[in-house]
This record gives C-alpha cells, sequence and structure tokens, in this order.
C-alpha cells in the first residue's frame, strides 16, 4: 500500500510559503508508516514518522493530519491545497473504495480523498 498526498500553502500577503507532504507505506517490520516532511518551499523541512500495525489506524491519522492542513487558515493566514498525490491500487482498493460504500464522520477527508481519486483516474 502507497500514497502521497503533496500540499501548498502560499499567501504572498502574509508571506507563507509552505509544503506539507504525507506519504503512506509498509515498512519493513510489516507495520504501515505514515510519513509528513513539511516545511517552508526551498528547504529541507522537518520529517516525522509514525507507525501503526493496521491500515484503519493510519487513516484515522490521515484524517486528522488532512483536517488539519486543510483548515490551516486561522493559524498560518491560509489553507493548504492539494498540488499532487500518487495512489496505488492496493490503497484504493483497501482506503478508498470502503469510503464510498460506508459513511465517515469526517465530511472533508471523504470529500478530499473522492476528488482525488475522480483526478487520478
Amino acid at each position: 500500500m502507497f500514497a502521497q498526498i503533496d500540499l501548498e500553502a502560499i499567501n504572498t500577503l502574509r508571506k507563507v510559503d509552505r509544503y506539507y507532504t504525507v506519504i503512506i507505506s509498509p515498512n519493513l517490520f510489516g507495520e504501515i508508516a505514515l510519513q509528513t516532511i513539511c516545511g517552508r518551499n526551498g528547504t529541507k523541512g522537518q520529517n516525522r514518522t509514525y507507525t501503526f500495525s493496521s491500515g484503519q489506524e493510519s487513516l484515522l491519522k490521515l484524517n486528522e493530519v488532512l483536517k488539519k492542513r486543510l483548515n490551516a487558515s486561522g493559524r498560518i493566514g491560509t489553507n493548504y491545497c492539494v498540488v499532487n498525490h500518487v495512489f496505488d491500487s492496493e490503497f484504493e482498493r483497501l482506503i478508498l473504495k470502503p469510503l464510498r460504500l460506508q459513511e465517515t464522520n469526517n465530511y472533508l477527508l471523504k470529500e478530499t480523498l473522492l476528488k482525488l481519486k475522480s483526478n487520478n483516474d
């Protein structure tokens, strides 16, 4: 399972020029790793990795991360927007397809992931 979502926040009036990348992939121990890389554009940025035993746990963390970044106007003056994304077929089968069939309590995450899927098709 692999997914990468690249976000970017740019507001020239407030001098905001940031990027945020979320990568979900398996690690060597059979766990699901969610890696975030963030910083100002043009810099190396900071790297943080979370590990989970199941895809459902990683989806909850992805939900938390996207919710915070897509509603960032109060903190940094502008929201992040998706500039690029890559999903493999296993991520679509395990994560995106069930979203269509089940209700999730985070409408923003569901809409964002379904929009990404439709752009990927």
